[in-house]
């Protein structure tokens, strides 16, 4: 099996422990991002087709540096995430060649600075990762790391309204065999400290004379840290109470996202704003209609959410009563590409049709929507055919495209049409391979690439 190709580059391989399985970082056409983690398995000796790990792995920045502990546990660096700094150093659970329960390593193991290229040895309790932090002896560094026996640990258990830390609230530590470990009590800043085993699942009961018993579930991160914080919220007895769970479109937990609720008759609006978890609470009042909005803004330039917006009417509602909601923000990233679903062309044919239309009318209201938004067009081919007239007709494609944009009302500065010909298939399909004709329509695509978000 050949990985390399003249258009592409392949690097930083992985192997598994049992040699049956590779893991390596490349450029190549299908992926989500500048960089992806593709997969390859060892199958009577030779190498299978690379596949690529999915959207819960690759993300529209850099996924590198891949390494594959001896418990099986995958560890990998990507800047596509909200982190501590640019690259940061990820951890994921492989089963049947599935990767779930993806964890940011954190503090200390990460900083605000690119941290990459962690390595384990056999028993996996020390290794060395690459960062470019302060304190070294030159741009990259290499530093050691160990995993401690116990962890510290912290609890914080607030007010889910005033956000105010309780006091004397009673925090219960039970392990995965639902057996108590220890109890514990909070102290005036409303913090509990237990020294716990990493890489393993727990479970917290905490309670308070006159709030409502919460019980949740946590794992502890494989690599030691300086602490891990997880955050309790309580809410009293009675009331109405929204909780709400924000993802992104890369179905990432939200945080810092802030809710508000206002009641259409004009009352007191409530807000709050999601924990690491994606998930805020906030009290409401009966009888009441609410309009429901979402909200995310950071000050990263290239990054931008959408807002989402709900209605819910708490009439009727006797307290104590909850409602749950859950809520998509889009992410938008500078360099981002996009394909445009159902526009397919003809063999040789730059017409856009009816279908088409419809397709594009879509995305002039997405772009009515978000104003500042810049994009570029770039179209596509299949190989058959001459590969410069290949090349000129994805150009006249994309050209099309534009025009029925600017036509629709979109300007014209904010869209750049580029035709990429046979340049980046998404499969095998190049000059010479025996194809069917749906693998290559699916190489006469029209893509959009964001170029400015905000």
């Amino acid at each position: 099996m050949a990985l390399v190709e003249p258009s592409y580059s392949v690097g930083h391989l992985a192997i598994s422990p049992d040699g049956t399985m590779m893991i390596f970082a490349s450029n190549q056409p299908g992926g989500f991002g500048e960089t992806d983690l593709w997969m390859t398995s060892k199958k009577t000796g030779e190498w299978s087709k690379p596949v690529n790990l999915g959207k819960e792995v690759n993300t529209p920045g850099r996924e590198m540096c891949p390494f594959i502990g001896n418990d099986g546990t995958l560890y990998w660096a990507s800047d596509g995430r909200i982190g501590l700094g640019g690259l940061d150093i990820y951890s994921a659970t492989i089963h049947d060649q599935r990767f779930t329960n993806i964890v940011n390593l954190g503090m200390p193991i990460n900083s605000t600075y690119d941290d990459f290229g962690l390595t384990l040895n056999i028993n996996g309790k020390s290794g060395y990762i690459t960062s470019n932090r302060e304190g070294g002896e030159g741009d990259d560094d290499i530093y050691s790391i160990y995993k401690a026996d116990k962890m510290p640990f912290e609890t914080i258990v607030y007010d889910v309204v005033s956000n105010e830390e309780l006091v004397d609230a009673q925090v219960e530590l039970i392990n995965n065999t639902k057996k108590t470990i220890e109890i514990g009590k909070t102290d005036d800043f409303g913090v509990t400290r237990f020294l716990i085993d990493g890489n393993t699942s727990y479970r917290l009961k905490t309670k308070k004379d006159g709030y409502i018993a919460k019980e949740i579930s946590f794992k502890t991160m494989s690599i030691v840290q300086e602490k891990q914080v997880v955050r309790i919220p309580l809410r009293r007895e009675g009331g109405i109470m929204l909780e709400v769970v924000v993802k992104d479109n890369y179905d990432q937990f939200v945080a810092g996202a802030g809710i508000s609720a206002t009641p259409k008759d004009g009352g007191k609006k409530m807000i709050g704003s999601t924990d690491p978890s994606g998930k805020a609470t906030i009290v409401l009042e009966v009888d009441k209609v609410y309009a429901i909005r979402i909200t995310k803004s950071t000050a990263d330039e290239k990054i931008s959410y959408s807002a989402a917006k709900g209605e819910l009417n708490t009439s009727g509602k006797t307290p104590p009563f909850t409602f749950y909601q859950n809520y998509k923000l889009n992410k938008f990233e500078e360099g981002a590409i996009t394909e445009i679903k159902n526009i397919y062309y003809d063999t040789k044919s730059s017409a856009i049709n009816p279908t088409l239309m419809k397709e594009l009318d879509k995305l002039v209201k997405f772009l009515q929507r978000y104003p500042k938004m810049e994009i570029e067009i770039r179209s596509h081919t299949d190989s058959r055919g001459d590969d410069e007239e290949n090349l000129v007709l994805s150009k006249e494609r994309a050209s099309k495209v534009q025009a029925y944009l600017v036509y629709k009302g979109v300007e014209e500065r904010r869209i750049k049409a580029e035709g990429y010909g046979e340049r980046e298939l998404k499969n095998r399909c190049a000059n010479g391979e025996l194809c069917s004709e749906s693998q290559h329509q699916e190489n006469r695509r029209t893509e959009f690439k964001m170029l400015k978000v905000k």
